[in-house]
């Protein structure tokens, strides 16, 4: 018969930290952690990083918030510059989503991947918000919000 000895505290530290980055694993999967600006920021990136590689010329990105279209949300992107190495003083184009009953919040995270020529806004309610990308020399701009 196999006995089993209490477990030692290296054994307790070891199981506590897997327990603790599955849990937080888990929490950043479901966007427990952050807000819609910060989530959105994030999607914006990626699809930028994706359009280099791919080397596209046109991408459209369909947006819902976390909570469901069925709430009334905005998205507004101020004019901003291409800034992949930020810093920078000259960054005002902030990304904000307000989402009624959900988790609204802004971003200037979206400014390291691509430019907004102007400033968008959009505001719905029961539908996706279509971003629409365009690669224009190197730079990849956000031109219109459908």
């Amino acid at each position: 018969m196999l006995a089993l000895r209490p477990m030692g505290l290296f054994a307790k530290r070891l199981l506590g930290t897997c327990a603790l980055l599955a849990c937080t694993g888990a929490l950043a999967s479901c966007h427990v952690l952050g807000d819609e600006g910060e989530w959105l920021g994030e999607r914006i990136g990626a699809e930028a990083q994706a359009m280099r590689r791919a080397g596209d010329t046109l991408r459209v990105i369909a947006y819902e918030p976390v909570a469901g279209v069925h709430h009334r949300y905005s998205v507004a992107l101020g004019r901003s510059t291409w800034v992949p190495m930020p810093p920078t003083p000259f960054s005002n184009g902030a990304l904000t989503v307000i989402v009624a009953g959900g988790r609204s919040g802004s971003t200037t995270y979206h400014e390291r991947y691509v430019a907004v020529p102007r400033s968008l806004h959009a505001e719905r309610e029961g539908v996706a918000t279509q971003l629409v990308l365009r690669r224009q020399g190197d730079t990849i701009q956000v031109v219109q919000l459908r």
